[in-house]
């Protein structure tokens, strides 16, 4: 589950309560910034990377 819904979603909400620092990948850029937005509003620093991580192309660009 990506962190622009579901699971995803709820998972980054909570740990963004923690005040943390957050990497969320997902697929849909809108309600991506729109997750990102509440979760830096709650405290925690955020990073996105839209990319569809099925894809072996996204998943080799992915170094952290």
């Amino acid at each position: 589950s990506g962190a622009s819904k579901g699971l995803g979603k709820q998972l980054a909400l909570i740990l963004a309560e923690s005040k943390t620092s957050l990497i969320l990948i997902g697929r849909n850029s809108s309600e991506m910034s729109d997750v990102a937005r509440i979760c830096e509003n709650n405290g925690a620093v955020v990073e996105l990377i839209i990319c569809d991580i099925s894809s072996d192309l996204f998943v080799g660009l992915l170094q952290f």
